[in-house]
């Protein structure tokens, strides 16, 4: 099959008329994806259905959000506002419709696994820094003392911003290696 077809054409494969073509499946076809043949107007089937596809899922898509909005602001009743007030009305109403949304994201990104829980980080980074400092070791072994000390202090200014960033201890007393507080 010819990947270029005429409206018609396309009406047949779709199994509609050639004026529903025109309104509604024509339209999503990219510049590249048209041409005029002795003036009659072709389109690249492959990219005129992937370009229609996509437009139908975002309808689609559109559709989901506005449904899901209307859902949760008839379930949650600051999100519409108190009755007798007009909608948006209080500058508090708006500050809780906006944590209720970065709620919202902040659970998406967890249910999309975006978000690394931050012991799990923690943890990692602590991991990391353990097998530097078997590293620094090698390094006290073929180098002295020094490059050991170096390696360590660096580790240990490594390991408080971590802890500053997860929120663990930030105390240099708890990372002494002989125990001593």
């Amino acid at each position: 099959m010819e990947p270029w077809l005429t409206t018609k054409q396309i009406a047949v494969l779709f199994g509609c008329t050639g004026g529903n073509v025109t309104k509604t499946i024509t339209p999503h076809a990219p510049e590249s994806a048209r041409r005029k043949v002795k003036g009659v107007p072709q389109y690249h089937i492959p990219t005129l259905i992937t370009a229609y596809t996509q437009h139908r899922i975002d309808q689609h898509d559109k559709k989901q959000r506005k449904t899901a909005a209307q859902s949760a602001a008839a379930g949650d009743e600051m999100l519409s506002g108190p009755p007798g007030l007009p909608e948006g009305s209080s500058p508090a109403l708006e500050a809780y419709r906006v944590e209720r949304a970065a709620m919202a994201k902040l659970e998406r990104l967890e249910r999309e696994q975006a978000l690394l829980p931050r012991d799990a980080v923690h943890d990692a980074l602590a991991r990391v820094a353990n097998i530097l400092r078997g590293a620094g070791e090698t390094l006290q072994r073929s180098y002295g003392p020094e490059a050991q000390a170096a390696l360590d202090e660096a580790l240990d200014d490594a390991e408080n911003e971590i802890d500053a960033l997860c929120g663990g201890p930030t105390d240099d007393s708890s990372n002494s290696e002989n125990g001593d507080p």
